[in-house]
C-alpha cells in the first residue's frame, strides 16, 4: 500500500506537467488561431 501511494503522488505531478505543456501549446495555438 505504501509503494501505491508514493507511485499515486509521483503520478500526480507528472499529470500536473502534462497538462502544464499541453495548455502551453494550446494557447500558443490559440494566438496562432487569433493572428
Amino acid at each position: 500500500q505504501a509503494d501505491a501511494s508514493n507511485n499515486s503522488v509521483v503520478n500526480t505531478k507528472d499529470i500536473k506537467r502534462y497538462l502544464q505543456k499541453s495548455y502551453r501549446s494550446f494557447e500558443r495555438r490559440l494566438e496562432d488561431a487569433s493572428e
